[in-house]
């Protein structure tokens, strides 16, 4: 389980959908980066890394990186355009809850951090001096980062999503890069519809340590989402 420290307070993709959610997935840290044509340019893609804390060093890793209990750390998340930022939690113990920004107490329409991210800048969650820390209880943690268009908590659920994996490219030493469809609910009970995301994994043998996340190709959605695991070990 994550606590917070220093601060107060389904989708079944087809042989097309996933062909063309693997072009888009290839080039989104190109996207991001603005190396690609001007029209896919448009779509936005986020980034993530971790930065793990130990003393006072400060070293970006991978969301792969295996954590141990006492291990304190931060999020960094940037977009290649203006949005809200929205993390959220749930692990085998607890429903899926909003982790930061912080809502007032007596007040869910108050926000108690500035959660808006600017296009290219990166944002670290939470801003020193707070961080996260790994307590006792070891198990996977499941998180989800969005960049919506809004300032407004997303509302979905990690009940009844799918994911799928595919290789998106090979080098001569075996080495991959993955692309992971997945997808969640949104909405309440009553209201529910499906949402889905693509993550781009450049792989471990790449310098470097973000994963890619944006809407599937095709898509136009008021926010981008990327769900991933970090795990607890003893």
């Amino acid at each position: 389980m994550v606590g917070l420290l220093g601060l107060q307070t389904s989708v079944e993709a087809n042989e097309e959908t996933e062909k063309s959610s693997v072009l888009a997935s290839e080039s989104l840290r190109g996207v991001y980066y603005g190396t690609v044509g001007q029209d896919v340019q448009q779509n936005k893609v986020g980034k993530l890394a971790i930065e793990l804390l130990k003393n006072t060093e400060k070293t970006t890793v991978r969301v792969d990186h295996p954590f141990r209990t006492g291990d304190k750390f931060r999020f960094t998340i940037s977009s290649n355009r203006d949005g809200w930022l929205y993390i959220l939690h749930r692990s085998a113990s607890e429903d899926l809850r909003l982790l930061w920004p912080r809502l007032a107490p007596d007040n869910e329409e108050e926000y108690l951090d500035m959660n808006q991210i600017k296009a290219r800048q990166t944002k670290t969650v939470p801003p020193a001096p707070g961080l996260f820390i790994f307590d006792a209880e070891v198990g996977d943690e499941y998180f989800y980062a969005v960049v919506a268009d809004e300032r407004k908590v997303p509302q979905f659920s990690a009940k009844g999503g799918a994911r799928s994996e595919v290789v998106a490219a090979s080098d001569d030493s075996g080495q991959s890069k993955r692309i992971v469809n997945f997808g969640v609910r949104s909405g309440t009970k009553t209201t529910s519809t499906p949402l889905r995301g693509v993550i781009y994994d450049p792989g471990s043998e790449d310098i470097d340590p973000y994963l890619y996340f944006a809407s599937p190709a095709g898509e136009d959605s008021q926010q981008v989402f990327v769900e991933f695991q970090l795990r607890h070990e003893e």
